[in-house]
Parts: structure tokens; C-alpha cells; sequence
């Protein structure tokens, strides 16, 4: 016989409503905040949905090392019947203590403090502290101009948070976080960046993927340039020092002096992404909205993600550090982006094609007409997650590379190039395939993976239109799938490379869960 008769017989019981709710292993936890966690109260019917949301929810503390909700007595029928919420709680605190000494950042010290269910009622606090001081040591470390004291050698950072993953007044579909930051970074021998603010963000989750994030800031950042008092000094400063430093290292070699001194350029000039010299107190109010329908959020198969954010920032006071330097700074600008990300699996034996586009503007509510935005607030491409064919943040504006080509003295030319790094509109598109090679083992499986990404930035967006060229890079990777992530080494091309601005024909980049 070749085919069988299977008959299922279904047994009905009576609908079941919860009677008394309860709640075991929460030492710590309130028990109050357990309650509004949960998707159903006494007299509730029983449904598999509000527990399985019940979990998420009180998962989503943060708190809990292990959440179990059941009957009491799951083998008895009844009408009415008894939940029991069994909870296991984490550790409470954590403490890591660390310190040492490198060339690079000299002395320093550190801890990192965690309490996860403050006063009971989930809040989880945080504070990252450390501190450190650059020990000059002649032929090993970068040689300091003359003013420079044993305080501008200084580091430290302390950013404290606090976050609050339940909300009682306003229900489980609503988070919130404070935030601050106190820090001041070194960049030897040219800078140091020091930032003070603090920041408040609320989040509203109608449905678990879909988010709302409303986000106030306030910062104040403060640029020490050493030895000069604009960036442009500062470039011209250091490439001065580099070339006149490698004629006695390197004598009688200038390919070695100009290959030393463009690599150093090129060096700064990404340290000095994103920097205003001077002194800039900044506001933002910042809306954002996200919709997730991807089946994995670490390693997606199918789905698309959504998201849009608008901020509005707003430049309080500015001071400059040299007055020679025109006072250009937009003092009102909005900053919109917005992304959307596709994942389609292919009849090929689980290939994946991701499809992702991505643009973003800055608007100058400024009435001056050369007002330009603040640095940290422009766009950036090049690198791992943007285009690949590009070192990070590297590729330069398409109207800077058509106004480069117009400079005939080659150390203008470099120190333009220099600060022409970030856009007021960003274009970037990118198509990825991933396939399975079916090499597994430990949780980690290998595929191939192939790319094609498309993209440029602009300084001045009215110049879209003449010079419209959309630059891309192809490539092919190793991807490794893994519990914490995609992990992607790729090689990235650049077939019409610009050598006047310093770029090369191919790059490797790595990343984790970008892709």
C-alpha cells in the first residue's frame, strides 16, 4: 500500500479566561511595572498572542535574564485558570576598571559602571569614564608646536545615560532616554576637540515595527587648532612642516617628499571632517520614523525597511577663532534624509539581492546667500556602508573635483581639496547579492557576495544640474552570516578613478551588519 488514511480528531475545550495573574522571581522589580508589561489583565480570555507580546514586552527591559509565562496547572481543564509570570532577573551592576599606556595616546585610565533596574523600575543607567595624557617623546610621538602646554595634552570623556524602557503613564508603547557627554579628544600634532551637551529622546512604538523618535540636543564644541588659527593655516602649516622635515629625512628624493606629505594631507583632512574651527553652540530637535518589515533585523532575508528623519539645527552662538576668516555659518538649518532598504530572496537556492537608496539635503533658513551649514550636519560618502570603492568619508564633492581642475598650483590645489570633504545633498544607491556557498558550521555560514554601488555628493546643490555625475563602484566579497551580524570583507572598484583628487582604483573595506 502506498497510501495511508490519517483521521485527527479535535477535542474542544472550554474558553479559557485568566483568572489571577501571578508574578514569581522579580526580587528586584516592581511588580507594578511587570503588570503594565503584560497584554492581558484577570478576566481576559487566553489568547497565545498577548503572551507571546507579553514576553517581547518585558524582554524589551532589558532587565530579565529568563521570561517564562504559562498556566499553573497547563493539564487540567478549566474555565478560569491561573498565570504564572516566572521571571529570572540579570545581575543588577556591573563595574570594569581598565587603564595603560600606548605611544599613540600615551597614559590613561578608565571604567565603565552599569545598573540595570534602578530603583526597581527598570530605568538602566550607564557611565563611560576615562581619562589620559600624551607623553611627548622625541622621535616616537608627533612633534608639537612650541605653544603647546602639558594641558592641551589632555584627554578624557564622560558620557553618563540614562534610559527608561518603561514609562507607566504612558504605556509599554513608549521609551524614553537622557544622555551627556563631556569630552575632549586629541588629534596629534594639529587639534584638539572638546564637546559638552546633553541630549533627551522619546520613542512611541504603535506596533512593534513601526517607530516614532522625537529627539532634543544641545551641545557646545569647542576646536584648539595648534600652531595656526584656521584650518587652512593649519594645512598649509603642516604640509609645510612635513615637506621641509622629509628634504632632510629623504634628501634628493621629492616622489618620497610629495608621497609622505600627500598621505599626511590626506590624514588631516579626514581627522578634520565634520570640524567648525572655533567655538559653535548648537540646538537640534530631531523627528524621526522607521518602519521595519524585515524578517531579521541581523541578518535579513526578506522585507524592507523604511525611515525618515528631519532635524532642525540651530547655531546659538559662533565664535571664530581667527577674524581674517569670513563668518559664513548658516544659523538655521534643516537636515532631511531619508532611506529605503529591500531584501528579495531569488529562486536560486537562498540568494538575496538587497536593493537600497538613500538621499539626503540640507536647507538654509539663512538669509545670507553664501550661508553654508555646519560641518557636523554635512553628508558624507566612501567606505563599507556607502561606497565601497572609496577610503571612509573620502569621496570629495562632484562641484569641488570640477573646481580643483581649474587650480594649476598643486599645494592649493591639495589644501582645497583638503576642506572640500562633505555635501549639501547626497545621492547613494546601492544593489548587493548575497549567495550561499551552503559551508556552515558553529552558527557562522560563508557566502559570495557581488555589488554595484552608485553615489556623489555636492557642496552647492544649485550646481546639480551642471554637474550632474553620479560616480560607482563596483565589487565582490566574502559575506559571513552569523548570530551577531553579517559580517562583509569586500573589495571595492573605482574604474574612473580622479587621480587629481588623490583617489585609487580599487579599496578593501570591512564591516559587520551592514549589508
Amino acid at each position: 500500500h502506498t497510501r495511508a488514511r490519517v483521521e485527527v480528531g479535535i477535542h474542544e475545550g472550554p474558553r479559557v479566561r485568566v483568572g489571577h495573574i501571578d508574578v514569581r522571581g522579580n526580587e528586584d522589580t516592581l511588580e507594578s511595572v511587570v503588570r503594565g508589561r503584560l497584554a492581558f489583565t484577570e478576566g481576559d480570555i487566553y489568547r497565545v498572542s498577548a503572551l507571546r507580546t507579553s514576553q517581547r514586552r518585558l524582554g524589551e527591559l532589558g532587565v530579565f535574564a529568563g521570561i517564562n509565562i504559562g498556566f499553573e496547572d497547563p493539564d487540567v481543564e478549566a474555565p478560569v485558570k491561573t498565570v504564572v509570570v516566572q521571571l529570572i532577573e540579570q545581575l543588577p551592576q556591573n563595574l570594569e576598571i581598565r587603564g595603560g599606556f600606548s605611544l599613540g595616546q600615551g597614559l590613561r585610565a578608565g571604567l565603565e559602571y552599569g545598573y540595570l533596574n534602578l530603583l526597581g523600575r527598570a530605568m538602566n543607567f550607564s557611565l563611560r569614564a576615562q581619562g589620559g595624557l600624551l607623553i611627548p617623546i622625541e622621535a616616537l610621538t608627533p612633534t608639537f608646536p612650541v605653544d603647546v602646554s602639558t594641558s592641551d595634552l589632555l584627554t578624557a570623556s564622560v558620557t553618563p545615560s540614562l534610559s527608561f524602557p518603561h514609562i507607566a503613564p504612558l504605556g509599554p508603547r513608549f521609551s524614553a532616554t537622557l544622555d551627556g557627554v563631556l569630552a575632549r579628544s586629541l588629534q596629534p600634532p594639529s587639534f584638539a576637540l572638546t564637546t559638552f551637551g546633553g541630549g533627551a529622546s522619546i520613542t512611541f512604538r504603535p506596533v512593534p515595527s513601526l517607530s516614532f523618535t522625537l529627539t532634543g540636543e544641545v551641545q557646545r564644541i569647542a576646536t584648539q587648532l595648534f600652531g595656526a588659527d584656521s584650518i587652512e593655516a593649519l594645512l598649509r602649516n603642516r604640509y609645510d612642516a612635513c615637506y621641509a622635515e622629509q628634504m632632510v629625512i629623504n634628501p634628493g628624493n621629492p616622489d618620497r617628499w610629495l608621497s609622505v606629505c600627500n598621505t599626511q594631507q590626506d590624514t588631516l583632512s579626514s581627522q578634520l571632517r565634520g570640524i567648525q574651527a572655533g567655538s559653535s553652540l548648537l540646538g537640534a530637535l530631531r523627528v524621526g520614523v522607521a518602519y521595519d518589515q524585515r524578517d531579521s533585523a541581523l541578518t535579513p532575508t526578506r522585507g524592507y525597511y523604511l525611515s525618515l528623519t528631519t532635524e532642525l539645527l540651530n547655531v546659538f552662538a559662533f565664535a571664530r577663532t581667527s577674524r581674517n576668516e569670513p563668518d559664513t555659518l548658516s544659523r538655521l538649518t534643516v537636515h532631511a534624509e531619508a532611506r529605503a532598504t529591500g531584501y528579495i530572496p531569488l529562486p536560486f537556492g537562498g540568494w538575496v539581492l538587497m536593493v537600497s537608496g538613500r538621499v539626503g539635503q540640507n536647507f538654509q533658513l539663512d538669509d545670507r546667500p553664501n550661508a553654508r551649514t555646519h560641518p557636523s550636519r554635512l553628508f558624507f560618502l566612501g567606505g563599507a556602508n556607502s561606497m565601497r570603492g572609496w577610503l571612509q568619508n573620502q569621496l570629495v564633492p562632484q562641484d569641488k573635483v570640477d573646481e580643483v581642475r581649474n587650480v594649476a598650483d598643486a599645494q592649493e590645489r591639495r589644501v582645497r581639496l583638503a576642506q572640500a570633504l562633505g555635501g549639501e545633498l547626497m545621492l547613494n544607491f546601492i544593489v548587493d547579492l548575497r549567495i550561499p556557498t551552503g559551508l556552515c558550521g558553529g552558527g557562522f555560514c560563508l557566502a559570495l557576495g557581488a555589488f554595484l554601488d552608485v553615489g556623489n555628493t555636492w557642496r552647492d546643490p544649485t550646481t546639480l544640474m551642471s554637474s550632474f555625475n553620479l560616480r560607482y563602484s563596483p565589487g565582490v566579497g566574502l559575506r559571513v552570516t552569523s548570530p551577531f551580524g553579517i559580517i562583509a570583507f569586500d573589495v571595492g572598484f573605482n574604474p574612473a578613478y580622479e587621480p587629481l583628487v588623490r583617489e585609487d582604483w580599487w579599496q578593501v573595506q570591512f564591516s559587520l551588519g551592514s549589508t
